[in-house]
């Protein structure tokens, strides 16, 4: 750290004066007992004081805006006048020291030990379950548990992905809240976050000496490289498609990583073998990280409702265990009602002591946590075992038993007693606080953190020196819900000097593929390209002839003639929406100009409207975004969010429309001059 932020001990009162005004409940992780910063948090500290509160509040906006442009977690399918953005970034990140660190990541890895050793023995032997170790109906009243299962996942390593939601109680320890042992868990999420945070606050970054994630990246594609068993392995995301919420989480990844991204449909299986659909024919995958539940990945032997996995998927796994990470299945680990039995099992099948423990919880299975339970209703929030909490801020907050009236209590019984093996119950444990920052400076906010766990290619575990921190309600939360999306990054500090930093944005010689074919593409990436030219053709085109007949009643000199073509082609536009254009047809032409104009621009009932046209084009942008540079879609998102552009859907004056047209129309040459 040589910077001159790292060496400032001296920090000025002003900075943390509306902090120390706040009424801190939790643990502080900024401030030691004698109300001193904690001296991990010094060079942040350092590098903020260095900065006026104009130049922290202009960072923040433009840390608000990056995230806007690179569209984290928005609704593509939500009205783009009208939806919120559910996720914000906060400037300050969360610090974590490297001597803390090395106690949780030693922690974090033995956990991911033991669940894997779990899902070997249930799908295997179940060891466990005839010692009475665990019980039976724990394992089996889970959905998650899924029988077809048994057997493959002890051949396939189990579990390659794993990810601990951790909050910190009032002694100053942590717990774990929730696991996910299902998908990547949001891991998309953290990976945009940290390139987001960098891009505005870099210097701060470097002046904490922060670790950075590249490394840990490189490593997970060295490992699954090898566990693929191939060299230049074909590796593919498999994603329920851009309906769902964690899309943008898989096509981040995806992108960063260089893989495929595919959905269900893009798949077909063939004896032992999963191919992708391509213009060409038939292509080989060679490993299918799933970012899909275990029980949607195949619709021929588990759930026939839905075809988010290609038919024959277990199949292919039970004559190449390795074809699928992480294994069909592994979301049984995430029940919360293991959580009382992890120290025996811990005890058992490592020989070890638990080191991080769960919060404390009840498996409403056993007759006596039930007791428990009926006893002492007001220390208790009851929640179901198995959520399937992927995406961070999700989880469900469960209901207060203490707010039931005595008729709600006695039917809570009853639920109970017929339904306790799905359902536990969970003391709150407080959550710690670290600054945000606010409008009057830095603010005390509590927050639980994701923090993430993979393979690496020995066939250890390595934890990813970051996450995902989000703001929560002490008062309501037992686990990670934060409906609000209010972010924070984590950095880890690190003990020495750093390597120089390889970003695998950067292409290198030594991972280029060249492709001799351009056909070599998804036969559905190809129909969403096709529209995507479509799209944008059409914008162009309809903004140009926009353009042109709002400057022909500009001009004081132009003739009659004039306005009477440009009339004639806006009417074209119109095609057989003539219900759009029986209103004006006996007005002047200039007149009728201007309503054609504001109706093709803003109407909303139109088919050839620019605003569905812009809409439809951000749509199937998004479809094929892991096609798309980061330039063509700052591009797009930009102008299709500006501020400028909304206002002039409402106005009337061809004087503004003609400006935002002119923006309008260079956008869109921007964004194919990039698509090019």
């Amino acid at each position: 750290m040589t910077t001159a932020a790292a060496t400032k001990t001296e920090i000025s009162p002003n900075l943390l004066s509306a902090y120390r005004r706040r009424d801190i409940g939790g643990y502080d992780e900024l401030l030691g007992p004698g109300g001193a910063p904690r001296p991990h948090w010094q060079p942040l500290l350092a590098s903020l004081d260095d900065l006026t509160a104009d130049e922290r509040q202009l960072r923040t906006t433009r840390l608000a805006r990056r995230v806007r442009e690179t569209g984290i977690a928005y609704d593509i399918f939500a009205d783009p006048n009208t939806s919120a953005q559910r996720w914000t970034l906060d400037l300050l990140p969360i610090i974590i020291s490297a001597d803390e660190w090395s106690g949780l990541e030693r922690a974090l890895i033995q956990r991911a030990r033991l669940f894997d050793a779990l899902l070997q023995d249930v799908y295997g032997h179940q060891d466990l379950l005839t010692a009475g170790i665990l019980p039976a109906e724990l394992i089996f009243s889970d959905p998650a548990y899924l029988a077809p299962s048994n057997g493959i996942v002890p051949r396939s390593g189990g579990l390659m992905f794993y990810a601990a939601d951790l909050a910190r109680g009032e002694d100053g320890r942590w717990r774990v809240i929730d696991n996910h042992t299902e998908t990547l868990a949001g891991i998309g999420f953290a990976l945009a976050n940290r390139v987001v945070h960098t891009h505005v606050a870099g210097d701060i970054f470097n002046g904490c000496n922060a670790r950075r994630l590249a490394p840990y990246f490189q490593e997970l594609q060295t490992t699954l490289t090898h566990h693929s068993g191939r060299e230049n392995a074909r590796v593919a995301l498999l994603t329920p498609g851009p309906h769902h919420e964690d899309y943008f989480s898989h096509a981040f990844l995806a992108r960063y990583l260089g893989y495929l991204i595919v959905e269900g449909h893009d798949l077909k299986t063939r004896s032992a073998q999963v191919y992708l659909k391509t213009l060409e024919g038939l292509k080989e995958i060679d490993l299918i990280v799933r970012c899909i539940s275990g029980k949607s990945s195949d619709p021929l032997e588990l759930d026939p409702t839905g075809f988010i996995g290609p038919s024959g998927l277990l199949r292919v796994c039970r004559a190449s265990p390795h074809a699928v990470v992480n294994a069909i299945g592994t979301a049984l680990a995430q029940n919360r009602g293991l959580g009382p039995y992890l120290p025996t099992l811990a005890h058992h099948i490592l020989g070890e002591e638990l080191e991080l423990k769960d919060a404390p919880r009840r498996w409403l299975g056993d007759p006596d946590a039930r007791q428990e339970l009926f006893d002492h209703p007001d220390r208790f929030s009851i929640r179901k075992a198995q959520e399937g909490t992927g995406r961070p801020g999700q989880a469900a907050l469960g209901w207060e038993a203490r707010a039931l009236a005595t008729p709600e209590r006695e039917k809570m019984k009853r639920e109970i007693a017929l339904h306790g093996a799905t359902l536990v119950a969970e003391e709150k444990i407080g959550f710690s606080c670290a600054p945000i920052h606010g409008s009057d400076g830095l603010m005390p906010k509590p927050f639980a953190m994701r923090l993430f766990v993979s393979k690496d290619a020995s066939g250890s575990y390595q934890v990813m020196p970051g996450g995902l921190a989000m703001s929560v309600d002490p008062d309501r939360a037992v686990a990670l819900s934060a409906p609000e999306g209010q972010t924070r990054d984590v950095w880890v500090l690190a003990e020495g000097e750093q390597a120089p930093h390889i970003s695998l944005w950067r292409p290198t010689l030594a991972t280029a593929r060249i492709e001799r074919s351009q056909r070599v593409i998804q036969s559905r990436v190809a129909d969403d390209l096709f529209w995507l030219g479509r799209y944008s053709e059409r914008a162009d085109w309809t903004m140009r002839v926009l353009r042109g007949a709002l400057r022909r009643i500009e001009e004081d000199s132009a003739p009659d003639s004039g306005c009477r073509a440009a009339r004639k082609c806006l009417e074209i536009l119109f095609g057989k929406d003539l219900d759009l254009l029986a209103r004006g047809r006996e007005a002047k032409d200039d007149a009728e100009i201007e309503r054609l104009c504001a109706t093709l621009i803003a109407g909303g009932s139109g088919s050839r409207t620019l605003e569905r046209t812009l809409d439809g084009l951000y749509r199937v942008a998004h479809l094929v975004r892991d096609r798309l540079s980061l330039e063509a879609w700052q591009t797009l998102s930009k102008f299709r969010s500006g501020e400028t552009w909304r206002e002039a859907l409402n106005s009337s004056q061809p004087v503004e429309m003609l400006d935002i047209l002119d923006e309008g129309i260079a956008a869109i040459a921007s964004f194919n001059g990039f698509m090019h």
